[in-house]
């Protein structure tokens, strides 16, 4: 294999011949290493505690079990807002005016619009045999609710 006139020798024998600047990355890590840049990282030399049986999401799994991860985020849409309808009274009790009241209740309404047109457009794509209704959202009563806080306010 002849060399072309001017080209670097790569240095990195695991890249072999490959295309210019390929051995960039390996060689920034290699300097990176040699000037203490990933020295006193937490957990440096740490063992991992992979499982016994191959399972591409152990690195999740034991984020999520050590607590560290918030579990709400992994679940779908429509339920984290079905447990924040569940919580409106307690929410809403710890906000200081009115139109703070109503414009969180017009942002929940607008985010569970948004999330029923979804559920209701995946149902339509789904196969008539399936027998799985989508999960929607419900809507509240905005003035219904600023004047259940008013009430609530004046006790």
């Amino acid at each position: 294999m002849s060399e072309e006139p001017g080209a670097r020798p790569h240095t990195n024998a695991w890249l072999g011949a490959v295309e210019e600047g390929a051995g960039f990355i390996p060689t920034a890590a290699d300097r990176a290493a040699a000037a203490g840049v990933f020295d006193n990282l937490p957990l440096a030399g740490a063992q991992l505690e992979l499982p016994d049986v191959h399972d591409p999401d152990w690195w999740i799994k034991s984020r999520i079990s050590s607590g560290e991860f918030d579990r709400e985020a992994l679940l779908p849409a429509a339920v984290v807002l079905r447990k924040e309808h569940d919580m409106l009274a307690h929410t809403l009790r710890s906000l200081p005016s009115e139109d703070a009241v109503r414009e969180y209740l017009e942002d929940y309404n607008a985010r569970a619009r948004r999330e029923n047109s979804a559920a209701v457009r995946d149902a339509s794509l789904r196969p008539a045999s399936s027998e799985k209704p989508p999960l929607l959202v419900p809507l509240v009563d905005v003035e219904g609710w600023v004047s259940r806080w008013n009430r609530l306010r004046q006790l």
